[in-house]
């Protein structure tokens, strides 16, 4: 059986990049993979909630104690999905991992083209090339880790173990959850939003820092959409209410 499929090792490993993305399901607006990505997403979500909340609770009576009720639970229900999540994600990359290995121990010819195709690429050539090929395939777990590195474009180290993420999505929103309880307390619906908004302005330039993507373009657009959202929800009760 042709372990190519009829394809170059180039294509081979473009498609086995693809196929790899596909499997773990790579979309970073929904899953996290980190303990500070989960704590931001969880900063970020709780303090849109909180917004929410307080919008709902200019047209009905809501008391300190099951607002801050409701933000306990919904931290609480986070954290166990971003749990959730994390373990998904982990069966999947041991799936992957488990593919690679397979292909390694029973598809070695293979290998060792695609390991040249690679290198090549790198610029290594001539019997400098031959050596760090024949290193390579002496160690067949280091040959795992560059084939999932340099074939599938794998970080292993990019990805946290679910606890830690979880404990990550704790921490954000408790970092949420502490003040505003306070501010729940002690302080107007008006002082709510503004922390709400404050807090969506902090973990979008964050997330823009981490992740090296415009800072004020990141901020800018999630305070708006906030805003918006907010602003939705506010004339959407008040039209249904007729208030």
């Amino acid at each position: 059986m042709d372990h190519f499929e009829g394809k170059s090792a180039f294509e081979h490993i473009q498609d086995a990049r693809l196929k790899t993305k596909a499997k773990l399901k790579e979309n970073h607006t929904v899953e996290s993979k980190s303990f500070l990505d989960a704590l931001i997403r969880l900063m970020l979500e709780t303090s849109i909630f909180l917004g929410m909340i307080e919008i709902f609770k200019l047209f009905t009576p809501l008391s300190p104690f099951i607002q801050i009720s409701l933000i306990m639970s919904f931290i609480l229900f986070r954290v166990f999905l971003s749990a959730l999540d994390g373990w998904a994600r982990l069966q999947r990359l041991h799936r992957v991992i488990s593919e690679e290995r397979y292909e390694i121990e029973h598809h070695e010819e293979q290998e060792k083209e695609e390991l040249y195709v690679l290198y090549q690429g790198k610029g290594f050539e001539g019997k400098l090339l031959d050596d760090v090929i024949s290193v390579l395939m002496a160690d067949k777990n280091r040959l795992l880790s560059v084939m999932l590195d340099e074939e599938l474009g794998l970080k292993i180290e990019a990805y946290d173990h679910p606890l830690l993420q979880a404990l990550g999505a704790l921490i954000g929103g408790g970092i949420v959850f502490l003040p505003a309880s306070l501010l729940i307390y002690f302080f107007s619906y008006l002082h709510v939003l503004i922390f709400a908004i404050l807090i969506v302005f902090l973990s979008a330039f964050i997330k823009g820092y981490t992740e090296k993507i415009s800072r004020m373009k990141t901020t800018i657009w999630n305070v708006s959409s906030f805003l918006l959202l907010l602003s939705l929800i506010y004339f959407g009760l008040k039209t249904f209410l007729g208030s």
